[in-house]
């Protein structure tokens, strides 16, 4: 995330994130379309590298 062509990379405190999902996508440990208040796993992959990094179960 960029502020003002600023990379931020880390918060003082714990911050809501919302994102939109395709209606697509699909629940890997079922094999099945994700459903409302189904959990899934976060990540994020660094602009940089092809590094990924585990943040928490989502819903």
């Amino acid at each position: 995330m960029n502020v003002n062509g600023t990379a931020v990379k880390k918060f003082n405190n714990a911050i809501d994130v919302a994102l939109e999902i395709s209606t697509e996508s699909i629940n890997p440990e079922t094999g099945n379309k994700l459903q409302l208040g189904e959990t899934f796993v976060v990540y994020t992959k660094e602009e940089e590298t092809i590094e990924w990094t585990y943040h928490r179960v989502g819903t």
